[in-house]
């Protein structure tokens, strides 16, 4: 419980820890939390759907927005391992796993970026595989 010396504050946080439920079982999107409009009481995430502890009200997750292109993100593959889950925007490369933030989504795409830019550095440094047989025959005349 909070450290407090005021009996009031200390008797308030008792009636609410009393009163709100437990949370379900952490799932692979960790803990998400919303107020239920019919109750005002908290409705936890199970899956895809919204549950009032309370009144037992359900509602829609809000679906997964891409932050360039504003567009909704195709959801994961059902029955996909929970870490392998992805959203994937249709018009572009951003992946988000379920819960990311635009902040997290932006930082995967500018990993997914970067990961991409020092491939392409490494296949342009890698010698062509015709210069790799020229060389092998130079040397293989030289030595016979």
């Amino acid at each position: 419980m909070a450290a407090t010396s005021d009996p009031h504050v200390r008797d308030r946080i008792a009636a609410y820890a009393e009163t709100t439920p437990e949370p379900p079982p952490l799932g692979s999107h960790g803990i998400e939390t919303t107020g239920c409009p019919r109750c005002r009481g908290t409705m936890w995430r199970q899956r895809d759907l919204f549950v009032c502890s309370a009144c037992g009200d359900m509602k829609g997750a809000d679906p997964m927005t891409c932050p360039r292109c504003l567009t909704a993100m195709k959801p994961p593959a059902p029955g996909r391992h929970p870490h392998l889950q992805r959203y994937a925007c249709p018009f572009c490369p951003r992946k988000a796993a379920p819960g990311d933030t635009r902040e997290q989504i932006e930082e995967r795409e500018r990993q997914r970026a970067r990961a991409v830019r020092l491939l392409d550095a490494a296949i342009q440094e890698r010698p062509s595989a015709q210069a790799l047989l020229r060389d092998r025959r130079l040397t293989a005349k030289g030595h016979g």
